[in-house]
């Protein structure tokens, strides 16, 4: 009988295969990790910003509302324009926000994050004219409150001009 002989590279290639595939898989599965803890770091970030941001609306609503009420509140009530103006004046510097008058309308601010405001603008009204409404709302938008400073850490090439060739 003859002896059959066995090739020993195919041992040796499937072995090889295998551990290639091996390690690509852990690779993968590292990959895998990072990126869902980074997703995960993100998310969280994400979600402290709206819960503060939420929040803040909260307090500047109920602020807006305590006003309504000191407002509707007043004996005698309030009949011109100018009188809610001054109302609205003497509630809020009684108030640990910042605001600012000018003509008929006032500004003020809810900050709610560390770099975050709620900047809000709120217009007096003609309380006789404007249906009970002492106040109208022009503005409520979120301000950041950080400063704005440009990247300048990578050299940007700038050739001279006196370097290149004009044609003429």
């Amino acid at each position: 009988m003859k002896k059959r002989v066995r090739p020993i590279i195919s041992i040796g290639t499937s072995c090889i295969l295998l551990i290639f595939l091996s390690l690509c898989l852990l690779t993968f599965a590292v990959l895998s990790l990072a990126s869902a803890r980074a997703d995960l770091r993100l998310s969280k970030k994400i979600a402290d910003r709206t819960v503060s941001y939420y929040e803040g609306e909260a307090a500047a609503s109920l602020l807006l509302a305590d006003l309504d009420q000191e407002l509707s509140s007043r004996t005698p009530p309030l009949e011109t324009q100018s009188e809610v103006l001054s109302a609205m004046t003497d509630f809020f510097s009684n108030q640990t926000v910042a605001f600012s008058t000018w003509d008929t309308s006032v500004s003020l601010t809810v900050p709610y994050a560390e770099d975050q405001q709620l900047s809000i603008v709120l217009t007096a009204e003609d309380p006789s004219a404007a249906f009970g409404s002492f106040f109208n709302i022009n503005t409520w938008k979120t301000e950041s409150t950080r400063t704005w400073s440009p990247d300048t850490r990578q050299n940007v090439y700038q050739p001279e001009l006196d370097a290149i060739p004009w044609e003429d």
